[in-house]
């Protein structure tokens, strides 16, 4: 499809989540887009507290070859959630993502990249909550040159950050493995 200039139109489609939705479609959307990723998998989010689903699908894409990477909050603006989300870094360092937290100032910015060829932003996070039952939306990008900016701009901030070890998953005390579980 042409604009009135020639120009090839994007397809922009935005997904609506919500309490008022019968099927959890952004879910399954993410879930299959990571089924899908061949090379990359690029994830910004600053609350990050994933479902069996889909760990299971971050992981499995690790598993197979892809690189993960994820950018979550060094310090985030709810220290509870920061907390929960600790629990699952384990899990996913032993399957080999790469997970970096980003220095302050906090970064509230969602954004899911699939091999520089699909890009999903919007309002939702991971996390079950914003994906059930607050009212969200979110657009999915295949313009490759907007993906290529956003793929640039991760990688940008992912390189200011520092990456998380399995062995520093490990030395946290047991008082704070039992806080974050």
């Amino acid at each position: 499809m042409a604009d009135s200039s020639g120009r090839r139109a994007s397809l922009l489609p935005g997904i609506t989540a919500g309490p008022n939705e019968q099927h959890e479609k952004l879910n399954w959307i993410l879930i299959g887009a990571l089924a899908c990723a061949r090379q990359t998998v690029r994830i910004m989010t600053p609350y990050f507290i994933p479902t069996r689903a889909q760990l299971a699908a971050i992981s499995a894409a690790a598993l197979r070859g892809v690189r993960v990477d994820i950018l979550l909050p060094e310090k985030n603006n709810l220290p509870y959630v920061g907390w929960a989300t600790n629990a699952f870094l384990f899990e996913l360092l032993e399957h080999g993502v790469n997970i970096y937290f980003q220095p302050p100032p906090f970064v509230h910015s969602k954004l899911l990249l699939i091999d520089e060829e699909y890009a999903l932003i919007g309002s939702a996070n991971i996390d079950p909550r914003s994906l059930r039952l607050n009212f969200e939306f979110n657009v999915e990008i295949f313009e490759p040159g907007v993906t290529a900016e956003l793929a640039q701009h991760f990688d940008f901030c992912r390189e200011r950050s520092r990456q998380v070890s399995l062995e520093e998953m490990d030395r946290r005390s047991l008082l704070l493995r039992l806080r974050d579980s």
